[in-house]
């Protein structure tokens, strides 16, 4: 996740990363919670997106392993990235 530490403080940024990771562990016990990437925007992928507001927490379910890809701001063009990092 990218973050300009110049705009915020340590302490600000150490909080959003908590609440970050605190909400992305609810997908240990639910790795379906998120939405399917594919099939909100038409494409085979096997990605999945959950979000974290205003974050999107994107991921792959291989196996039993929830592999977090990337943590995107919901600005941000998440899509046109991961058609870029899609194998």
């Amino acid at each position: 996740m990218f973050m300009r530490s110049n705009d915020m403080t340590e302490e600000q940024i150490n909080h959003i990363l908590s609440g970050v990771i605190h909400s992305i562990r609810n997908l240990k016990d639910n790795p379906r919670l998120g939405f399917s990437i594919g099939a909100r925007h038409g494409y085979t992928t096997p990605y999945r997106g959950y979000i974290t507001d205003p974050y999107i927490a994107v991921y792959e379910i291989v196996d039993k392993t929830i592999e977090i890809r990337r943590i995107y701001h919901q600005k941000e063009d998440y899509i046109r990235d991961i058609l870029v990092i899609e194998p």
